[in-house]
């Protein structure tokens, strides 16, 4: 049960970020699939998924925590991601980043107990 406007505000922090990584062209793909927590449950989550196809983050960047940030002084925080972190862990869940140089970055609300539905 998240904040419809702390929702927005995640999806676009990691928009504006995946966007500011397609430096020569690519795309920014928003996707959504309903889970289950567990066989029977009555109610579900949504995972949502904010994936490009741009520069990516090495993996001593990823290792240096959300507060780390790449981007210049003067063009922006670089801290969407540890808003975005925050929000989702005071919402009772956890984000999964699979980063590759030269492929791009996926960020998605993760659980370990998603089962997927139909």
């Amino acid at each position: 049960m998240a904040d419809p406007g702390d929702v927005y505000f995640a999806l676009r922090n990691l928009c504006r970020d995946a966007s500011a990584a397609l430096q020569d062209g690519g795309e920014v793909v928003i996707s959504a699939k309903n889970r289950v927590l567990r066989p029977g449950a009555s109610t579900g989550v949504v995972e949502i998924i904010v994936a490009d196809n741009g520069s990516a983050m090495a993996d001593e960047v990823l290792r240096q925590g959300s507060n780390f940030t790449t981007k210049p002084v003067w063009q922006g925080s670089g801290l969407g991601l540890g808003h975005v972190q925050q929000f989702v862990q005071e919402s009772g869940g956890a984000i999964d980043i699979k980063s590759e140089v030269g492929v791009g970055t996926a960020v998605r609300n993760n659980d370990a107990a998603f089962i997927e539905t139909g």
